[in-house]
């Protein structure tokens, strides 16, 4: 619990990293996350202004799978998978207030007319010589929960071959994002192919990308 009302944080995290080598050529690496919080949101305390009821809970969660393997000396290769979800839940169902708010201020004309905020004060409290009591009434009303939603989805694939002279590296790449924008639901997807060669000519070192594509097609 925190120091004013509604005003609270928890807060749970777990992770974990293992690895397995299923031969000497070939290995397997996972690693997982996940964070949960839930925490009240008292709004302009202040001001002596509380919102009782209003809070907001997230979820984030990324998990990923990576695999090394070696075929011969010559060729090694990869394949990773991963994936991420963000949640995010934002929550006010009741009424609280009204709330009356009431501060001191001091009127200047010279040099320039400014108002100066000398401070909060009860709002029965009389008004000091040369100063003037603004009071206010706040309510804080329900509103509908928001919804903050993302996720990722993303697989690799490279390879490297070694030869005379150099090396090639050559994969695909995927990603897809979603989620939900301002109450609709969206996504896209990435598309990308590469292909890397490196060969030493005369004691030269010469590199070129023989072949780079990628495309995105987004979808609502």
């Amino acid at each position: 619990m925190g120091e004013y009302q509604n005003d609270y944080f928890r807060d749970t995290t777990g992770s974990a990293n293992l690895g397995y080598r299923l031969s000497a050529a070939t290995q397997v690496r996972a690693i997982f996350r996940s964070f949960d919080a839930m925490l009240g949101t008292p709004n302009q305390v202040a001001y002596g202004i509380y919102a009782l009821h209003a809070n907001e809970a997230t979820r984030d969660t990324a998990a990923g799978i990576r695999v090394d393997d070696a075929r011969g000396s010559h060729y090694a290769q990869s394949l990773s998978i991963s994936y991420h979800r963000s949640w995010d839940l934002s929550v006010d169902d009741s009424t609280d207030g009204p709330y009356n708010v009431a501060a001191l201020v001091r009127d200047v004309t010279e040099p320039v007319a400014r108002v100066y905020f000398e401070g909060l004060v009860n709002p029965s409290a009389p008004a000091p010589p040369g100063l003037t009591l603004v009071t206010e009434s706040v309510t804080l009303y329900p509103y509908d929960p928001y919804l903050s939603l993302s996720s990722r989805e993303d697989l690799s694939y490279q390879g490297t071959l070694t030869h005379a002279g150099g090396a090639m590296v050559f994969g695909y790449d995927y990603e897809r994002q979603g989620g939900v924008v301002s109450g609709t639901q969206v996504e896209r997807d990435n598309h990308g192919l590469f292909l890397y060669e490196q060969r030493l000519v005369g004691g030269v070192c010469i590199s070129r990308a023989a072949c780079a594509w990628s495309a995105t097609a987004p979808s609502a």
